[in-house]
């Protein structure tokens, strides 16, 4: 599975225009391969779009690249509407189940954190253990947490980027309060060089899903 991580900055006298020219990808669920794409915008800088896409194999990716994807983004004029974006693409690692078993079924949830994760060369083995035996296992069992993934960016191998959504802002604020005592289980200073992340709120006309 493929993740697609598309950040845009966006004045803020041109977002609305940026949300009409988002609503243009909605033709996006006719595509073969395809399992969803959400966004919006980032709760503590407001001028972030935020949006990722599913995909199930490189190949169906690149295939939406070379055949519609230049179509809809000139229908769309979307380039006129934002300062500067980011795209990463992931290959996924790691399934972090919760209320639900896969990620690509949680996607009607309004919620979405994500931590982008540079983690040392050498502790890669360890990081993904930690992931695996400490960090998912706490997420998975806490109420209101729908499913998460974590994929390795394909240009930047030690970069990590973990997405979970949660039913809401009040679930993933509970599950925040446990962050320390994990770090500290996990030993996650002596695994990452550095993490940042964002926290995005669900953009309901963003929202596209699959027609199959």
């Amino acid at each position: 599975m493929i993740i697609k991580w598309i950040v845009c900055q966006v004045p803020e006298e041109k977002k609305t225009a940026f949300t009409e020219a988002q609503m243009i990808w909605s033709s996006l669920s006719d595509a073969e391969g395809f399992y969803g794409q959400w966004g919006g915008w980032n709760i503590y800088q407001p001028t972030k779009a935020c949006i990722f896409s599913i995909w199930q194999s490189l190949s169906a990716y690149e295939s939406f690249m070379s055949s519609i994807h230049d179509t809809l983004f000139l229908t769309s004029d979307q380039s006129q509407t934002y300062q500067s974006i980011s795209v990463d693409l992931s290959k996924l690692v790691l399934s972090i189940p919760g209320e639900k078993e896969f990620f690509y079924q949680a996607l009607s949830h309004s919620y979405l954190r994500m931590a982008d994760c540079m983690v040392k060369p050498k502790r890669i083995n360890s990081f993904l253990q930690a992931q695996k035996t400490i960090w998912n296992p706490a997420m998975g069992q806490t109420k209101g947490m729908i499913a998460g993934v974590i994929g390795e960016t394909i240009k930047i191998p030690n970069r990590y980027l973990v997405l979970s959504l949660w039913k809401d802002k009040q679930s993933h604020e509970a599950y925040t309060k446990r962050v320390i005592d994990l770090r500290q289980q996990a030993k996650t200073d002596q695994d990452i060089e550095s993490v940042s992340g964002c926290l995005v709120q669900l953009e309901e006309k963003w929202l596209v899903l699959p027609k199959r």
